[in-house]
């Protein structure tokens, strides 16, 4: 493998530790194959943004409405989360310790095309609107509010 990076995915890392002790160079090289899409989308997001890319989001490789981005996790100071959305408003989440960490997990996952700004311009959207309304009645289901029954009534 003769590419370096400034920014290693821990995964990558370990790839390059563990091939040290393998004697099969076909092997490795299929391993590195399957490892370097990743690994450089990776280092992209982090060289493009002086390893700080938090609140930038980025679209799924294979979907096009479906996004993340990366930001400090209010409900864990001090851990870094990724965010998910699509057009309906956001749909997932996940803490990590660490900035990479996050950003680590956005990538894998796929999310690797960068697409500023599509948050605000989704985010007014009457799509978007109803999701989150959608969203809100679902949390009040959570919290004992309302009951699953009159979440479907007021969804409607």
């Amino acid at each position: 493998m003769n590419e370096t990076f400034a920014y290693k995915m821990a995964s990558f890392a370990s790839l390059e530790e563990d091939c040290r002790e393998l004697q099969d160079k076909e092997f490795i090289a299929h391993l590195f194959e399957l490892a370097l899409p990743q690994q450089r989308a990776y280092n992209a997001v982090m060289e493009r943004h002086s390893g700080n890319p938090v609140g930038v989001e980025y679209r799924h490789k294979n979907k096009s409405t479906s996004w993340a981005f990366v930001l400090p996790d209010a409900s864990e100071p001090g851990r870094h989360r990724v965010q998910y959305f699509d057009e309906h408003g956001f749909f997932s989440h996940h803490a990590e310790d660490t900035l990479e960490d996050a950003v680590q997990e956005m990538v894998r996952n796929g999310y690797v095309t960068e697409e500023k700004g599509v948050l605000s311009r989704v985010s007014k959207t009457e799509v978007w609107r109803r999701g989150m309304e959608r969203c809100f009645l679902m949390m009040q289901v959570g919290q004992g509010k309302i009951t699953y029954a009159e979440y479907l009534a007021k969804a409607a």
